[in-house]
């Protein structure tokens, strides 16, 4: 091809030239309604000329770094009406920093066998990219944000060499459905595939030790990830979103800490299996998992952060009592609307407010062997179903509102250490008929903290209570107490 635009003949003769038999047919196929254009000086005569369509960017190596160092370019390419296939010549080991960012009319890219990186934001913004394929490459790092919003990248070819992908690479790609990652892959960075909204299936390979933040947060089409043994940590948010994805399975993995939110408002969650060596589990974890009916958590849990659990309107038993926790964190079960059963472990020491606020469903608890001194606020609120609880011996204060609406609890017993009841504890608990007290306790803060617009009951005890008895009565007196729910 003597000419700076070929004829579709010459299109042809010049693939079978220099390009390398694996891409001739894709190129074949694309040159049949393409021309070519070899410069920059033909890129911009046919541009200003006006002459609208399809064309096969295909300069050597000298006419590529020409067009790479001229301001214009970029320009150019993106004039309306016009849609470019780039081949990047042989001979080019690197696509620099944003090269190609924002080249909304390229729709295609070949690229050479000698290409050894994809740098940061190389082609961050192509809006009409449809495929990319490095698997004839050299590559072993894709940058950061390479292919940032790339919303029409459907299919993506990794090359087996491939170690690292960078924070955000292919972050808002939408349209991407599939991607196999190869088996040298170290490293996934923060947000990779953050959005991919269309990647309906992922296998990560074996020798990746970590998720991190939110590689796959938001991939709402995602319904199934294979995880490696060799896994140890997941990231906050890594797959938050994720609307779709119905089981995890971590049980053969070296995980120790699940991160936040990770895998928070997964709304068709209904199975995840933990490893046994799982110490932690952080914050909004299985936030908004509502078809999560049930969970074995290991032996070893040592840690659960607020809202664990929040919202998992479908989880019906809880079992805590072979691991490790000393707390039940705030908001833990809040809204678990269909838990009717927990069994919580001998080694607590505090419960979070609001920890079961919501859970309609629960009929009893027992705190008996449990070492906690106050129960916070709001931590049984609304629980309508609950008939019996039994209290530590050693309880101290129950906070403001703890067992407001527990319109099925008929009584309770309160333990001799107790010497606060905050606010509205027993409002709403129209079906308490008695409240059982040892000869010690002392309830001069009841009467305070029960609305009073409730049927008055009576509290019968054989001891004196030296805040509500009246000068009037005779010591040894039966003492009986009236407190307003």
């Amino acid at each position: 091809m003597s000419g700076e635009v070929a004829s579709v003949g010459e299109i042809v003769q010049f693939i079978d030239q220099q390009l390398p038999p694996h891409n001739r047919w894709i190129a074949r196929r694309i040159a049949r309604d393409m021309r070519i254009i070899r410069s920059f000086v033909a890129l911009k005569r046919v541009v200003e000329s006006g002459e609208i369509g399809k064309y096969y960017f295909i300069p050597n190596i000298e006419k590529y770094n020409q067009c790479m160092n001229n301001t214009q370019f970029r320009r150019l390419i993106n004039t309306d009406g016009f849609i470019f296939h780039i081949t990047v010549p042989r001979g080019v080991q690197i696509i620099q920093r944003e090269t190609f960012e924002r080249c909304d009319n390229i729709i295609s890219v070949t690229l050479p066998h000698e290409l050894q990186q994809v740098e940061q934001y190389a082609f961050s913004g192509c809006s009409s990219l449809q495929s990319i394929d490095l698997s004839n490459t050299q590559v072993t790092n894709v940058g950061h944000n390479a292919f940032r919003h790339c919303i029409s990248l459907n299919g993506v070819t990794l090359p087996e060499g491939l170690t690292t992908i960078g924070e955000g690479a292919f972050y808002g790609c939408s349209s991407l459905n599939g991607v196999t990652l190869p088996d040298g892959l170290t490293t996934i960075g923060e947000g990779a595939f953050w959005g991919c909204s269309s990647l309906n299936g992922v296998t990560l390979p074996e020798g990746l030790t970590t998720i991190k933040n939110n590689i796959f947060s938001y991939c709402s089409s995602l319904e199934n990830v294979a995880l490696p043994d060799s896994l140890t940590t997941i990231g906050n948010y890594a797959f938050s979103g994720c609307s779709s994805l119905q089981s995890i399975d971590l049980s053969n993995t070296q995980v120790t800490n699940v991160g936040h939110g990770a895998f928070d408002m997964c709304s068709s969650l209904n199975e995840v299996a933990l490893p046994e060596g799982l110490t932690t589990i952080r914050t909004n974890v299985f936030h908004g998992c509502s078809s999560l009916v049930s969970i074995t958590l290991p032996r070893e849990l040592e840690l659960m952060g607020e809202s664990a659990f929040k919202g998992c309107s479908s989880l019906q038993s809880v079992d805590l009592s072979n691991t490790r926790l000393r707390q039940i964190r705030e908001y833990m079960f809040l809204g678990c609307s269909s838990l009717h059963n927990v069994f919580l472990p001998n080694t607590l020491t505090s419960i979070g407010e609001c920890a079961f606020k919501g859970c309609s469903s629960l009929q009893s608890v027992d705190l008996s062997n449990t070492h906690v001194l106050r129960i916070n606020n709001n931590v049984f609120h609304g629980c309508s179903n609950l008939n019996f609880i039994s209290l530590p011996q050693n309880l101290e204060e129950v906070g403001n509102d703890v067992f407001h609406g527990c319109s099925s609890l008929v009584s309770i017993t309160l333990p001799q250490s107790l010497r606060w009841v905050g606010y509205d504890a027993f409002f709403g608990c129209v079906s308490l008929r008695t409240i059982r007290k040892t000869a010690n306790t002392i309830l001069n803060r009841v009467e305070m903290s029960i609305n009073k617009n409730v049927t008055i009951l009576n509290i019968n005890t054989r001891a004196r209570d030296e805040s509500n008895v009246s000068s009037a009565q005779r010591p040894g007196k039966k003492l009986r107490t009236k407190i307003r729910f």
